[in-house]
């Protein structure tokens, strides 16, 4: 074996290693991992190990806990544990209330200011923002010079978004996208890769952000934050939703997933699945 050559663990980590990670994890990021999630965390936390040469897990959460360049390295984990699916339009239903009877709502309540800010929380690879921007764009197209469009897309990892600031996707990623919308928004650059025109990126922000941690500035019209709340605890839930309930417009819409519910949540108000209204 060559002197600098490491044995990396091929088997998952101890239920002792696992249980460190967890609460670390969910100090830092607010994600909760079930004792089901042993092997996947293992896997993930594995590609670490390589890149930092190091050979067992313990080895490597001390190396956490220790080294000055920690925070660096804490955001490098979250970037391998966090799962990001995501593509144009998905879940379109929703995109079609976003555009159908949402944005006709704010269109009227805002007409004097003429200024929408939405949020996408959670937004992985910038796909749910994008979709956002391109409905609002057409939404306004015949007025556009005379409202202020903003669509905000927050994500705690630094991997996804890096990007979602090239804007560049494969073509399996735009699926839901009709041809009109797909020719009016994308530019090809290679093969099957294809690029967000300005347009849309002009108006679309990405930032790293932790729901749990951080604090928003803006005040929203609309909060997107669809399928990212399942990873997390009852606690940490209560903690999102305030920020999210402090930082909505009154009456402002909150968009979660399908299998997601707000349960006896009285300040937000059902409106259909997965589309409630702050009261």
């Amino acid at each position: 074996m060559e002197q600098n050559q490491v044995s990396y663990p091929s088997e998952r980590m101890s239920l002792h290693d696992f249980k460190l990670f967890r609460r670390l994890i969910y100090s830092e990021a607010g994600i909760n991992l079930t004792e089901k999630k042993i092997t996947l965390l293992s896997n993930r936390i594995r590609k670490r190990l390589k890149e930092l040469n190091i050979d067992s897990y313990n080895k490597y959460f001390q190396y956490l806990k220790r080294s000055l360049d920690k925070e660096s390295e804490i955001v490098k984990m979250i970037n391998v544990v966090t799962t990001n699916v995501t593509h144009f339009f998905r879940n379109p239903k929703q995109f079609d209330k976003f555009k159908n009877i949402i944005l006709p709502e704010i269109n009227k309540k805002n007409y004097k200011e003429k200024s929408i800010r939405v949020l996408s929380a959670g937004c992985s690879t910038g796909e749910e923002a994008y979709t956002i921007a391109i409905i609002l764009l057409e939404y306004f197209k015949n007025n556009l010079k005379n409202w202020d469009l903003k669509v905000d897309g927050v994500d705690i990892s630094t991997d996804v978004l890096e990007k979602a600031h090239t804007g560049i996707y494969k073509k399996e990623k735009m699926k839901e996208i009709k041809d009109k919308i797909f020719n009016k928004y994308f530019i090809h650059v290679d093969n099957d890769l294809y690029k967000i025109k300005d347009k849309v990126k002009s108006i679309t922000k990405f930032k790293h952000f932790n729901l749990k941690a951080d604090e928003f500035t803006s005040k929203y019209d609309v909060i997107f934050c669809r399928n990212v709340v399942i990873y997390f605890d009852k606690n940490t839930k209560e903690i999102i939703y305030n920020k999210f309930y402090d930082r909505l417009q009154d009456k402002g819409y909150f968009l979660i997933g399908h299998s997601e519910g707000m349960f006896n949540d009285k300040r937000f108000k059902y409106v259909s699945p997965g589309v409630y209204i702050r009261n």
